[in-house]
C-alpha cells in the first residue's frame, strides 16, 4: 500500500525543506513463507512526482499472496499549506479484499520545528475496509529528525482499532536513514500487536504479537538510473516471512 511520505523524505533527501525528485521506482519483491503457506510474489510500481511545491505518488502494484492475485492502484498528494505546515491525503483500492483491503483511506498532518526545521513530527488518521465484515481504524504519531545532511531517526506508534470485536493494539517503530552522495540506506524495526491479519484465503487470526526488521540499500550508478536491494524479516505466531526484493530506479 501507499508508502509513508515522511519515511519517504527521511529516506532520500537530506533536509526536511526538500522535496523528493521526480522518479520511478519498480520493485519485484518475492517472500516464503513458514507453518506450510505458499510463497508471494509482488510487482510494486511507484511514480514519484512534483507540480509546483505539490508532491503525488502514483503506485500501481500486482501481488500473488496465498495463492491468490490481486492488483492495487492508489495516489497521494502532499500539500503544502506555508514553509513549517504540510498534510499527506492517500486513497488506494484493491481488486482482492480477500488479501489486501479493498480500500485505504488515510491523511497526515506535519509540522517541521526549531530554529532549522530539522524535527518533522507527524499525526495521521486513517480507515481501512477489509475483507466484509472486518474494518480497521488507525491513529499514526511519529518524528523525524535530521541529524545532519547523511543521516536522520524516526521513530512513531499505531494504534489501531479492529473490528468487528473492537480489538485496540498498538506497535511502535524506529528507522535509521543515511544517504551521501550515490548512496542510500535505512534500517528498520517495528513491533507489537496486530487487532488481526490474514493467513490465508479467507481465513483471519485475531489479535497477537508480532514485529518485523527490513533493511534496503540503493546505488545510483547514473544521475537518472539506479539499483537496490531490500531485505524483511516478518515474526508472528502464526508464521514468519522472510522477503527479498530487488528494486530499479529511474529519476526524470
Amino acid at each position: 500500500m501507499i508508502r509513508n511520505l515522511v519515511f519517504f523524505a527521511a529516506f532520500l533527501v537530506g533536509a526536511p525543506s526538500a522535496l523528493a525528485q521526480n522518479q520511478v521506482e519498480v520493485e519485484y519483491a518475492h517472500a516464503t513463507l513458514t507453518s506450510g503457506y505458499s510463497a508471494w510474489n509482488d510487482v510494486n510500481t511507484f511514480n514519484y512526482f512534483a507540480l509546483g511545491s505539490q508532491q503525488f505518488v502514483l503506485e500501481a502494484d500486482y501481488k500473488n499472496h496465498f495463492d491468490e492475485s490481486a492488483a492495487l492502484i492508489g495516489l497521494t498528494y502532499t500539500h503544502v499549506y506555508d514553509p513549517l505546515w504540510y498534510q499527506d491525503f492517500s486513497l488506494s483500492f484493491s481488486t482482492n479484499s480477500s488479501i489486501i483491503p479493498a480500500l485505504v483511506a488515510f491523511s497526515e498532518l506535519h509540522r517541521k520545528l526549531l530554529s532549522d526545521q530539522s524535527l518533522v513530527v507527524g499525526l495521521g488518521v486513517g480507515y481501512n475496509i477489509d475483507k466484509d465484515p472486518y474494518t480497521d481504524a488507525d491513529l499514526l504519531a511519529e518524528a523525524v529528525y535530521y541529524l545532519d545532511a547523511h543521516f536522520s531517526l524516526q521513530a512513531g506508534a499505531r494504534f489501531n482499532l479492529s473490528s468487528p470485536g473492537s480489538v485496540l493494539t498498538a506497535r511502535g517503530f524506529g528507522s535509521v536513514n543515511f544517504g551521501y552522495e550515490k548512496w542510500q540506506a535505512y534500517l528498520r524495526f517495528e513491533a507489537g500487536r496486530e487487532g488481526y491479519t490474514i493467513v490465508a484465503d479467507n481465513d483471519f487470526q485475531n489479535e497477537f504479537a508480532s514485529r518485523d526488521e527490513a533493511a534496503s540499500v540503493r546505488y545510483w550508478f547514473k544521475t537518472s538510473m539506479g539499483v537496490g536491494a531490500r531485505l524483511d524479516y516478518y515474526q508472528s505466531d502464526f508464521y514468519n516471512r522472510n522477503e527479498i526484493a530487488i528494486d530499479f530506479l529511474l529519476r526524470y
